[in-house]
């Protein structure tokens, strides 16, 4: 389970990601997700990134979740 910040939105998200599945997926559903829950954000999958938190560095879209060595405890933001 990963943990991301949603900064315009001010809250933390818990996700439990499939090891196959692509970062640019992975970015379309949160924002499908964050748009049914938030319809106030406007969250176009288009323009965000998911960036470590830690580093600011964003995460390749055509990498997958293993690739980009996402891993339990590791925090990102959606931005």
């Amino acid at each position: 389970m990963i943990q991301v910040w949603v900064p315009g939105l001010g809250r933390e998200f818990e996700f439990v990601l499939p090891d196959s599945m692509r970062i640019h997926q992975l970015v379309k559903l949160m924002a499908k997700i964050l748009m049914e829950e938030y319809p106030e954000s406007n969250a176009q999958s288009q323009e965000l990134r998911l960036v470590e938190k830690q580093t600011l560095l964003a995460l390749h879209p055509r990498n997958t979740v293993a690739e980009s060595g996402m891993a339990d405890g590791k925090e990102y933001m959606l931005m």
